[in-house]
C-alpha cells in the first residue's frame, strides 16, 4: 500500500467515541451513505483509466463556480490525496466525485505523486438509470448553490409523478374504467409483463418522504409541486414542453398575489366570527340573569349580521 493509500486508510478508519468498530470511510461519509440506503464495497482504489464522467451531470456543470473549483483544489493540493471517496457503479460510472476526479487529472498531469489511483466505493446494489440519476441529483443538490427554482425543476426531474401530477382524490374506480384508465394515462402497465400487483406497489412518493429527503416542511412541499403544475400551463401556453426558471417564477409570483388576496378575506371572517362569539356570550349572560329584553337585542344583532352577509 503507498503513503497517501494509509494515510487515507488511517484518516478514514477512526474509531467513533463509544464504539470498538473500524469504519472504512470518514464517519460524516458513513452516516450519509448509511441513510441513502445504498450498498457498497469496501473502499477500493482504481486508476483514473477507470473513472468515467456521468451524462447525468452535465446540468451541474454550469453551477460550479470558479471559487468552488479553487477552494476544492487547494484543499486537495494541500492534503497531497482525495481524502473523500468518489461513488461509482462497478463499470466506473460516477455518481459522486467528478469535481475530485477532474482536479486529480490534473494534478497528475502535473507529475504530482499520489494521484495515479483514487479511493472509491462502488456500489453493489441494482440501481435502474432512473435510481441512479436519482442519485447523483440528489447529491448535488446538497452540495451546490442552486437557486430555488432551478432547485425545483430538478426535484420534478426526480419525482416526476409528485410534481407534475395532481394528487389522487381517492376512491375506487367507476365501473367503466379500465385499471390503466383509473391509473391514469402515464401510469399504465408497461409491456415488461408487470403483474397488476406488482406495478401498484410502484407508489407515487409521499409528500413527508420528499420534505425529509430535500430538508422541507411537508406543507410547502405540496406547495412547491402546485406552483410546479402552474408553471407547467405557463409553459405549454408559450409552446414550451418543459417549465424554466422564468415560468416557475410566474407561477410562484402568481401564487404569493392570490395568496395576498385571499388574506385580508380571511381576516374579516375571522373577526365576524369573533363579533358574534362575543354577542352569544352576551346574550348567554343575559338570558342566564333574567334580563330578556338586553338577551333578544344580542340575538337581534346576531340573527342582522348573518342575514347581511348572507349566512
Amino acid at each position: 500500500m503507498k503513503k497517501s493509500e494509509k494515510t487515507l486508510a488511517a484518516l478514514t478508519s477512526r474509531t467513533r467515541p463509544g464504539t470498538t468498530s473500524q469504519p472504512t470511510v470518514a464517519p460524516e461519509v458513513a452516516e450519509k451513505l448509511r441513510i441513502e440506503g445504498l450498498e457498497l464495497s469496501d473502499l477500493t482504489y482504481k486508476t483514473l483509466s477507470f473513472f468515467h464522467e456521468n451524462p447525468e451531470n452535465v446540468i451541474f456543470r454550469p453551477l460550479k463556480k470558479i471559487d468552488y473549483f479553487t477552494s476544492l483544489e487547494k484543499d486537495i493540493r494541500e492534503a497531497g490525496m482525495i481524502l473523500s471517496p468518489l461513488i461509482a457503479m462497478p463499470n466506473g460510472l460516477l455518481i459522486e466525485g467528478e469535481s475530485r476526479l477532474e482536479i486529480a487529472q490534473k494534478l497528475n498531469k502535473e507529475g504530482i505523486p499520489g494521484f495515479e489511483r483514487l479511493p472509491v466505493r462502488l456500489i453493489l446494489s441494482v440501481l435502474s438509470e432512473d435510481e441512479q440519476k436519482k442519485r447523483l441529483y440528489l447529491g448535488n443538490l446538497s452540495r451546490f448553490e442552486i437557486d430555488e427554482e432551478t432547485r425545483l425543476i430538478l426535484y420534478a426531474e426526480i419525482w416526476s409523478d409528485f410534481y407534475k401530477n395532481e394528487p389522487s382524490k381517492g376512491g375506487r374506480p367507476k365501473n367503466h374504467d379500465t385499471v390503466s384508465q383509473f391509473l391514469g394515462e402515464k401510469n399504465t402497465i408497461d409491456e415488461n409483463h408487470d403483474t397488476v400487483s406488482q406495478f401498484l406497489e410502484k407508489k407515487r412518493p409521499s409528500a413527508a418522504k420528499i420534505a425529509k429527503e430535500i430538508g422541507k416542511s411537508e406543507r410547502q412541499t405540496k406547495r412547491d409541486a402546485a406552483v410546479y403544475r402552474d408553471a407547467i400551463n405557463l409553459a405549454k401556453e408559450k409552446g414550451k414542453e418543459k417549465p424554466e426558471v422564468e415560468d416557475i417564477r410566474a407561477a410562484r409570483k402568481i401564487t404569493n398575489e392570490i395568496r395576498r388576496e385571499k388574506k385580508p378575506e380571511k381576516d374579516i371572517k375571522n373577526l365576524i366570527h369573533e363579533i358574534v362569539n362575543q354577542l352569544k356570550e352576551k346574550a348567554d349572560y343575559a338570558r342566564t340573569n333574567n334580563l330578556d329584553i338586553k338577551a333578544e337585542a344580542y340575538e337581534e344583532s346576531i340573527e342582522i349580521i348573518f342575514k347581511t352577509l348572507g349566512i
